[in-house]
């Protein structure tokens, strides 16, 4: 049995993720305010932008967290109609999310290459995660490939919208979609290694890098 270790960071004060989520749907519902928009450094807005606020759409998004904190869908999901899945390996991160967003179905897994039954140990630090060596601590959690859940949750329907977040995983986490099958219309990739993303998107163009890190790229016609 393969075991990784995933260093995730930002599990922080549950109270307070408890007020700021309590502050975000507040917002979202009146729409009023900044918070109603919860992506990163305004990232969420970029990204609505960039795929022309097209309404009615699908996404997987993977490193979900607790659903709103630095979320790059819950604009689309709740100005735009859209709809989808949230991947979030942290059980208690994943609880949060479903009861965040209940019109989003939440699969509590860490995505990778492989549907084996590998075991990736989950220690809790600040707001990102990392790959590393395996180590004692954390929590135990089962993996999947992306094109597993398109399979089984989405019915073999790839999404509109992929947004992957997974601090360094992200070569691991798309080296699981099978892009013969599942050829999602846009990718959204949170990477410092942009080249290799985009020789592993095989039939993908970059057409806009919306932050210093983030990286939009689209299906070629």
């Amino acid at each position: 049995m393969n075991t990784k270790r995933l260093v995730r960071n930002g599990l922080g004060d549950r109270r307070v993720r408890r007020i700021k989520s309590l502050r975000t749907r507040a917002s979202a519902q009146l729409k009023i305010g900044p918070w109603r928009r919860p992506g990163l450094d305004g990232l969420d807005v970029l990204l609505a932008d960039a795929i022309g606020r097209r309404r009615g759409g699908t996404f997987i998004e993977l490193g979900a967290n607790d659903g709103l904190q630095a979320s790059n869908t819950f604009l689309l999901e709740q100005e735009l109609s859209w709809s989808g899945i949230l991947i979030e390996p942290i059980p208690q991160l994943a609880d949060e999310a479903q009861r965040n967003r209940p019109r989003a179905t939440v699969i509590c897994a860490a995505a990778s290459s492989s549907s084996e039954c590998a075991i990736i140990d989950m220690a809790y630090e600040d707001l990102t995660s990392k790959v590393e060596m395996s180590g004692s601590g954390g929590v135990s959690v089962a993996t999947t490939t992306l094109s597993t859940v398109i399979d089984h949750v989405a019915k073999g329907r790839a999404p509109d919208l992929l947004s992957i977040d997974v601090e360094g995983h992200e070569l691991d986490v798309i080296a699981g979609l099978d892009l013969k099958r599942h050829r999602p219309r846009w990718i959204l990739v949170e990477s410092d290694r942009p080249e290799q993303v985009g020789e592993l998107l095989t039939g993908y163009v970059g057409v806009s890098q919306l932050s210093y890190h983030d990286y939009l790229f689209e299906v070629a016609e």
